[in-house]
């Protein structure tokens, strides 16, 4: 998970990036934290890097964060969007750029404890890997991971966002927790790809949305391409029952 504070005052970003670190690692959840204290920098980062939410001022001197709002959902239309703020005027347009929430300053470890566990991110029943890093336990978003792969002995879990978590766990004893999660598929020797991730699937590699290239097994192409086209029909079909 990829989470992006932006404030003019550096003291705020470094308050609400480490009560978001506090509230993480309560959690037992992996995520990038990145404070940003220019709204040049943050619409470069945002059309960059994918971030999967933002915690937004709205007063950055002669700028308007919810202009940044507008230009965000230009690039990342289903982060979670939080606003912090000290006037109320700005909640109907609060809304209208679908913010997750919207706090008022001085911001508090509760309010925004509560404004990040409304998020999707950190609702209990989303479906974690439990594995452990430096002899701690830690949940990883199952969605988060776009591939994972063995390297010196460990597993490494490339993360949504760029980042990446070392755990003593084999692949082989992550699968055994993946076994109903069909949307991973083995391409290579040592490595497994989250099919949601997949962009596009050439003979030699799989490209995926990041850009990010992962190798195939020529050998693997193509019960690899007939495991891949499956997938994307039961997908396809489940969320138009959900419609």
């Amino acid at each position: 998970m990829r989470i992006v504070v932006c404030d003019d005052e550096l003291a705020e970003v470094q308050l609400i990036c480490q009560i978001i670190r506090e509230f993480c690692e309560e959690r037992q959840v992996s995520a990038e934290i990145k404070g940003i204290t220019d709204y040049k920098d943050f619409l470069q980062d945002a059309a960059r890097v994918r971030a999967d939410i933002v915690v937004l001022d709205i007063f950055m001197g002669k700028y308007n964060g919810m202009d940044a709002a507008r230009i965000l959902r230009q690039f990342n239309s289903d982060c979670a969007l939080i606003f912090v703020t000290s006037s109320e005027d700005y909640a109907l347009e609060a809304f209208a750029v679908t913010a997750s929430h919207y706090l008022l300053k001085p911001v508090t470890r509760e309010k925004l404890a509560e404004a990040l566990g409304r998020t999707r991110f950190f609702r209990k029943d989303r479906k974690c890997l439990h594995v452990n890093v430096d002899y701690v336990e830690r949940r990883i978003p199952i969605d988060d991971i776009e591939y994972m792969e063995t390297v010196a002995h460990k597993t490494r879990l490339h993360l949504r966002g760029g980042g990446q978590v070392d755990t003593n766990l084999s692949l082989m004893r992550i699968a055994e927790q993946l076994q109903a999660e069909d949307q991973f598929i083995d391409c290579y020797r040592g490595i497994v790809v989250n099919a949601d991730y997949i962009d596009v699937v050439e003979e030699t590699a799989i490209i995926l949305q990041s850009k990010r290239e992962v190798p195939i097994a020529r050998k693997r192409y193509g019960e690899l391409h007939k495991r891949y086209g499956e997938y994307l029909f039961r997908k396809m079909r489940s969320e138009m029952r959900m419609k």
